[in-house]
């Protein structure tokens, strides 16, 4: 057996080798390989990142990402001068620009407001007095001030939003949000508050206030 794969091979090498044969068959051979290269189609032939995406990766290469989202940009596009035109072109204009063939649109429509009634005055919460002018009355008189704080806290004087009658409306309530920097206007506070509770509570300011003119002015309303 090993005798025989010998003489085969010895065989083949005696037909490379053999001159004569190569004359004959070479030749014929290398023009028909010349004939089918002819023949084939004409690929394009890939770049070296092509081949190199397709081998190491399954995305596609770069042209075709680039394609991609260029297509995407010019649908966006399109869409969006598309809603543009709808939106702001007039309906007749067939070909025109928005910005020079705008249609007018009431913007009115599109605001609410609201209306502010300033009770304190334009100039309350912009304007500030220095805090050496607000506290000078107090540091002038402190017991002055002493005494009106405790006037207060007896006649339970809370300051913020109060009603001017029992049953108020929107319009009724009087807003105080803090004690009055001046001792006067604490004072002339105090002096309303006494009269509102005269107009509201008649029996009980009768009771434990001093009227001296109540009598007379009831000896009146009866005449």
């Amino acid at each position: 057996m090993g005798l025989v794969q010998a003489l085969r091979g010895f065989e083949l090498d005696m037909l490379v080798l053999n001159p004569a044969w190569e004359r004959e068959t070479v030749p014929g051979a290398l023009e028909r390989l010349i004939e089918n290269i002819k023949h084939l189609p004409d690929q394009e032939p890939d770049t070296l990142d092509d081949r190199k995406a397709a081998l190491y990766t399954d995305l596609p290469p770069p042209t075709t990402l680039t394609k991609s989202i260029s297509q995407y940009l010019s649908r966006n596009r399109a869409r969006n001068d598309a809603s543009n035109r709808a939106e702001f072109l007039r309906p007749t204009s067939d070909t025109s620009c928005a910005r020079t063939d705008a249609k007018t649109l009431n913007r009115d429509t599109q605001m609410k407001y609201d209306i502010a009634k300033n009770e304190d005055g334009p100039l309350r919460r912009t304007m500030k007095r220095k805090v050496s002018e607000e506290k000078a009355d107090e540091a002038e008189s402190p017991a002055l001030s002493e005494r009106i704080v405790n006037v207060e806290t007896h006649l339970a004087v809370h300051y913020g939003m109060y009603p001017t009658i029992s049953y108020p409306t929107a319009s009724q309530w009087l807003a105080v949000p803090s004690p009055p920097a001046s001792l006067p206007t604490r004072i002339q506070f105090l002096e309303e508050h006494i009269i509102r509770l005269e107009k509201e509570y008649p029996p009980w300011a009768a009771l434990h206030f001093n009227q001296p003119r109540r009598n007379a002015s009831l000896f009146l309303s009866v005449a």
